[in-house]
C-alpha cells in the first residue's frame, strides 16, 4: 500500500445547480500504515491492550489531543483496535497485523473493512481501474 492521504469523496443526491451533501460513506483520514503503526505500538507497548495513556505516552503525544484521536480513530477504521473506557485492545486482525507472517494478508482483509474502499473494490472488481489524471 502507498503511504498517501485518503482525499474524501462526496456522496451528492442533489441535482444540477443544487449544493452537494456530505459523503454517507466512512473513510478514514490518513493511512493504512498510520493504522498498523498504532496495533504495533500496542503489541510493543503492552501486548494485547494498554491504557490509552500509556500509548499516547509511546508517541509522545497528548493522549487527549486532535492528531492522537485520529491515529486511534483510523486503526479502528481498519479493524485493528477496540477501545472500551480507556483501554486499547488489539482486535485479532490487529494482532495479525504484528505477526510479520500475516502481515500482508491483514493489510489485504483490513483494507476491505473501510466502507469508501470496499465499495470502490466492488464497483471495479473484475475491471481495468482508471488511470490517475493527477
Amino acid at each position: 500500500m502507498a503511504s498517501q492521504n485518503v482525499v474524501p469523496v462526496v456522496e451528492s443526491a442533489a441535482g444540477e445547480g443544487e449544493a452537494q451533501g456530505r459523503s454517507t460513506i466512512k473513510f478514514p483520514y490518513l493511512d493504512q500504515d498510520d493504522a498498523v503503526e498504532v496495533a504495533k505500538a500496542i503489541h510493543t507497548v503492552a501486548g494485547k491492550s494498554c491504557e490509552r495513556d500509556q500509548l499516547a505516552a509511546h508517541f509522545n503525544v497528548v493522549a487527549k489531543g486532535g492528531g492522537f484521536a485520529l491515529r486511534l480513530v483510523t486503526a479502528k477504521l481498519f479493524g485493528f483496535i477496540n477501545s472500551d473506557k480507556g483501554t486499547l485492545s488489539l482486535t485479532p486482525l490487529g494482532s495479525r497485523i504484528c505477526d510479520s507472517q500475516q502481515e500482508k494478508a491483514a493489510r489485504a482483509e483490513s483494507f476491505l473493512l473501510v466502507p469508501l474502499f470496499k465499495a470502490i473494490y466492488d464497483d471495479y472488481k473484475g475491471e481495468t481501474l482508471p488511470g490517475n489524471p493527477g
